[in-house]
C-alpha cells in the first residue's frame, strides 16, 4: 500500500502480516483470517518534522464503527525518543485475534504525547474474520460448556428457589400449567 502524503508532520504506511500454521510470516493483502490468527500490525512512518516524542498506534472496529480494540506505543510502555526530519521508523504490535465472526477496520494513527495528530488513517485496511465455531458478540473467548444430571429434586420449592413460570400466549388455545417450566436454585 503506497503512503498517503499529508501536510502534517509524519506519513503512515500500514501493513498486516498474519502468521497461518505452519507457515512462514509474511507481508501479505489480509482479506480474511481465522479468529486466533496470530497476527502482526506493522506501522511504518516518515517523519518531515522533529517530533519530541512521538506516539504510534492502532484501533480496531467493527463493521458498525464500534471500537473493539486499540493501544499504542504509549499505552504498551513503547518509548520510540525523539525523531529527526526525514527518519523513518517501524512499530510492531503483535497480538492473537480472537474477534468473533465479522467484518474488521484498522485505523493508524502517529501523534504527540500530547495528542496533536500527525497523521491518521482511517479505514486504512479492511479484514474479515472467519471461524468454525458459531458465537455471538466481538469476541472469541473460547468458552465450553458442560452439563451434568444433579438427580431428581422434590416439586416443592424451597425458600432459596425462584421459580420461572410457564407462559402461554394469549392466542394459544392451551390452558397455563401450574407447573413451573424450570427452578433456578441459588
Amino acid at each position: 500500500m503506497a503512503p498517503l502524503e499529508v501536510m502534517k508532520g509524519a506519513v503512515i504506511t500500514p501493513e498486516v502480516a498474519v502468521k497461518v500454521s505452519g507457515e512462514k510470516e509474511g507481508r501479505v493483502e489480509v482479506t480474511e483470517m481465522f479468529t486466533g490468527a496470530e497476527v502482526t500490525v506493522r506501522v511504518r512512518v516518515h517523519f518531515h518534522q522533529a517530533a519530541e516524542a512521538p506516539v504510534c498506534g492502532f484501533l480496531i472496529r467493527n463493521r458498525h464503527g464500534i471500537h473493539i480494540y486499540g493501544t499504542n506505543t504509549d499505552l504498551q510502555q513503547e518509548d520510540i525518543g525523539a525523531t529527526k526530519p526525514g527518519e523513518n521508523i517501524e512499530v510492531s504490535f503483535a497480538f492473537n485475534c480472537w474477534l468473533a465472526p465479522g467484518s474488521y477496520s484498522l485505523t493508524f494513527a502517529v501523534h504527540s504525547v500530547d495528542g496533536i495528530s500527525f497523521d491518521w488513517l482511517d479505514g486504512a485496511l479492511f479484514f474479515n474474520v472467519i471461524s468454525q465455531v458459531t458465537m455471538e458478540g466481538t469476541s472469541n473467548l473460547n468458552a465450553t460448556a458442560s452439563c451434568r444430571r444433579l438427580g431428581v429434586r422434590s416439586a416443592s420449592p424451597s425458600a432459596e428457589t425462584v421459580n420461572v413460570e410457564r407462559r402461554v400466549s394469549r392466542r394459544s388455545s392451551a390452558a397455563a400449567s401450574s407447573a413451573p417450566v424450570a427452578i433456578i436454585t441459588r
